[in-house]
């Protein structure tokens, strides 16, 4: 798209506070419909196509950078949008972990490519409107029940290494198996250890709970 519209948005001899388009003649040079991607595969390109035509692009490219006070901001922001609490979209605990996590992936042992790191971003933003919204839905519908499924580690962890592995390799260099497979499992040991935590430290809730065994769900379909 931006091969095809460079020579109308780009044109040197036009002011570069507003976008130089003739919807007619773009309609004119392309007679065909154009078929719309999803929002982080267009971000991705555009942003790769900036990339490749630095001469090209008129304007200043800023710097994109995973900070960690900037997406709590943005945390408060998709809250004030959703009109709920900050607290429901990001509990205390989701913090600190958010936290850890951006100091992870700035650090040098995280691997993460230095162009990828735009869609990193993308993705934990896109992670807290998420929480937002379905904070709101919880506070809509305070009848929803919480599900936890059970599954074996010999069942899933293959599976999820694979997805993992396959996700990473878009944004950062690969880990040695070994040094993946211990990360990977101490990641969902913590990761259950907090959700039978957060489950015992609210007894108030338990009535709420439905442990539904995963094979059982696959199987049949439903409850």
């Amino acid at each position: 798209m931006f091969d095809h519209l460079g020579k109308y948005w780009f044109s040197k001899n036009k002011p570069k506070d507003r976008l130089p388009i003739c919807d007619r003649a773009i309609r004119e040079d392309n007679s065909r419909p154009i078929e719309w991607l999803g929002m982080l595969t267009k971000l991705r390109r555009s942003g790769q196509w900036v990339k490749d035509h630095r001469e090209e692009w008129p304007y200043q490219v800023p710097h994109t950078r995973l900070d960690f006070a900037c997406l709590t901001a943005r945390a408060e922001r998709y809250a004030k949008d959703e009109g709920v609490p900050l607290d429901s979209v990001c509990l205390e605990w989701m913090r600190q972990g958010l936290q850890q996590l951006v100091g992870a992936l700035n650090s040098p042992d995280a691997r993460l490519l230095e162009d990828k790191i735009g869609d990193v971003v993308f993705e934990m933003n896109r992670f807290l409107r998420n929480n937002a919204r379905l904070a709101r839905e919880r506070r809509q519908h305070p009848e929803i029940e919480p599900e936890q499924t059970h599954r074996e580690p010999s069942q899933f962890m293959g599976s999820w290494n694979s997805l993992v592995e396959r996700a990473r390799s878009l944004s950062s260099e690969p880990l040695p198996p070994n040094e993946f497979g211990r990360e990977q499992l101490a990641f969902m040991s913590g990761m259950v250890g907090r959700a039978v935590q957060f489950r015992e430290s609210h007894p108030e809730l338990e009535h709420r709970w439905m442990d539904v065994n995963y094979v059982d769900l696959v199987e049949e379909g439903s409850l």
